[in-house]
């Protein structure tokens, strides 16, 4: 386990932390696709491998989420509750990748961009000083 450069500056619609690298860009999950016949039948699936803080190889989050599915009986991020499904090649678990990192980055955009600072005048006048 690898612990993450950088701070955590807030948390995901899913709830998972987004921390601001030393690059300044922003990590909130790291996925890798795996084969493995206790995690979705063996289909390929896509995991996070970043937990609390720590970065895993795909060996150890692997293990993790087999470790998930002994316990529960199905895949799912421990951090959001969320199911990692199994797609039926590796082909569509990358394009599945591809979407989940677009969709999370334009979330992440959102939640990261500078905010406008609002002058007294975009209000519709000079605020009354006290």
């Amino acid at each position: 386990m690898t612990p993450l450069e950088g701070e955590v500056v807030g948390k995901t619609k899913e709830g998972r932390n987004i921390f601001k690298n030393p690059d300044g860009s922003f990590s909130t999950e790291r996925t890798t696709t795996i084969v493995h016949p206790a995690i979705n039948g063996g289909a390929p699936t896509n995991i996070p491998t970043i937990f609390a803080g720590q970065e895993l190889t795909p060996d150890e989050a692997t293990e993790l989420i087999v470790e998930i599915v002994r316990r529960n009986g199905s895949a799912i991020d421990p951090e959001t509750g969320r199911e990692l499904v199994g797609f039926p090649s590796m082909k569509a678990a990358v394009a599945g990748a591809k979407k989940r990192s677009a969709t999370i980055g334009k979330e992440l955009n959102a939640l990261t961009a500078p905010r406008p600072k609002i002058k007294p005048t975009m209000l519709g006048g000079e605020l009354p000083l006290r």
